[in-house]
Order: structure tokens, then C-alpha cells, then sequence
């Protein structure tokens, strides 16, 4: 969902470099923000399967903050007048 308003916003001609490249920016982190986490998940599965659970939400509490941060960013720059 969050790609597919991306991919739209960068094929827009109204949208800056600067704009796009702050975009990129963001999902980039959101990327390595969630890899971490899935690294952290797994690391705790193997040392101690009992705190699994509370560690797979906690990730997840985290990529939701990251997602909304995406949206927040990308509804800030849409300026396209056609919308």
C-alpha cells in the first residue's frame, strides 16, 4: 500500500527531487528499521522461545510507528493539483 502511493507520487511531475529523494530517505530507514527487528525476533526465538511473543510485538509496535511516519511524510508532499 505504502509502495504503490510512493511509486504514484514519484511518477508525478509535480513532485521535486527533493521530494523524492526524502521519500527514498525514509524507506530507506523503514527497510533497515524492519530488518532489525526481524533480526531482533530471531535472535530472542533462539536464546529464549518464551519471550517470542513479546518480542514479535514489540517489533511490530515499531514497524507501525515507522509506517505511520511514511504516511505522515508522504501526505506532506502531495501538492499534485490533479488530486
Amino acid at each position: 500500500m505504502i509502495m504503490k502511493d510512493v511509486d504514484i507520487g514519484m511518477e508525478c511531475s509535480c513532485m521535486t527531487e527533493d521530494t523524492k529523494t526524502a521519500l527514498l530517505r525514509i524507506l530507506d530507514y523503514a527497510k533497515r528499521q524492519d530488518e532489525a527487528a526481524l533480526k531482533k525476533v530471531e535472535e530472542k526465538t533462539i536464546t529464549s522461545p518464551a519471550i517470542t511473543r513479546e518480542s514479535y510485538l514489540r517489533a511490530l509496535n515499531d514497524d507501525i510507528r515507522i509506517i505511520d511516519l511514511v504516511r505522515s511524510e508522504i501526505k506532506a508532499v502531495k501538492v499534485c493539483p490533479r488530486e
